[in-house]
């Protein structure tokens, strides 16, 4: 992709954020679809349901204190979820709840609508996401051992020369 590429995604994470990373986990939704059964069902309905998806997740990402992401120039919900948050935190603070309504707890509910949205856009039968958990679990159980392994090889491999010269130096010691 080279530097078109990585165009495409500055201007993706300072517009709408972390939400960008959604529309690939979207395309690959739709594109192991069209692998196993060779059609994407009702799609229109998911393509008209991810903007408001991605929509929803730029406010909910913009609502929560990511201070790690504090880099990202529009924030993590990005310059669209920055403003929008505002605007939306501006209207609903307008309301006497009888409690404060804070940022959070606006990013927070804002999420369940977020993941039912993105799942209609994904276009998952109830099925697939049985499947797709198990065996994402799994996944990420080997995932954890292998990662676990090659973490305790590379030490055991940096390790190597001071055991090499402890053993040097008792054995000289002797």
């Amino acid at each position: 992709l080279g530097a078109t590429g990585a165009a495409v995604a500055d201007l993706s994470l300072q517009t709408i954020g972390l939400a960008a990373g959604l529309i690939v986990l979207v395309l690959l939704a739709w594109s192991w679809q069209l692998l196993m059964k060779k059609e994407l069902r009702r799609a229109w309905l998911n393509l008209a349901a991810l903007p408001f998806a991605l929509l929803l997740f730029v406010m909910a990402f913009a609502a929560l204190p990511f201070s790690a992401l504090d880099a990202l120039p529009g924030g993590a919900g990005g310059i669209v979820g920055t403003t929008l948050f505002s605007n939306l935190h501006s209207f609903l603070i307008q309301f006497d709840l009888g409690f404060t309504l804070t940022p959070v707890m606006i990013g927070f509910l804002l999420f369940f609508p977020a993941f039912f949205v993105l799942a209609v856009a994904m276009g998952l039968s109830p099925g697939e996401w049985g499947v797709l958990f198990r065996h994402g679990a799994d996944f990420l159980a080997l995932l954890w051992r292998a990662g676990s392994a090659i973490i305790r090889i590379l030490f055991s491999l940096l390790l190597r020369p001071f055991q090499r010269r402890a053993e040097d130096a008792s054995a000289s010691t002797e």
